[in-house]
């Protein structure tokens, strides 16, 4: 955007365009620049969005593995505790086990 803005502006000034045909030009650049310094904040948000879910998603795969890799070694209360933490509700029926969790 900026180098057509200054290409019309040089145009302008050499004397190849006069101030109605500099007018046409530019005024749609000129919005056009708005626009895009308009969206940049909210466009910005939505990265910053992507990329805190992109960690969390890191750390939870990470605290994952370093939990299963414990498990073996935790007590039977810690176990209790993590499960207890982690589950909302256990439904046992005649032929299957529904684990819901409180995430």
């Amino acid at each position: 955007m900026r180098a057509e803005i200054d290409g019309v502006y040089r145009l302008y000034q050499d004397g190849q365009l006069d101030s109605a045909g500099f007018g046409r030009f530019f005024k749609p650049l000129e919005e056009r620049t708005k626009q895009l310094k308009a969206d940049l904040p909210r466009l910005q948000a939505e990265i910053d969005v992507c990329q805190v879910d992109a960690i969390s998603a890191e750390e939870i795969v990470t605290e994952a593995q370093n939990l299963h890799r414990m498990w073996p070694k935790l007590e039977s209360e810690e176990k209790r505790t993590i499960i207890e933490a982690i589950t909302e509700k256990i439904v046992v029926g005649k032929d299957e086990i529904d684990i819901l969790s409180s995430t």
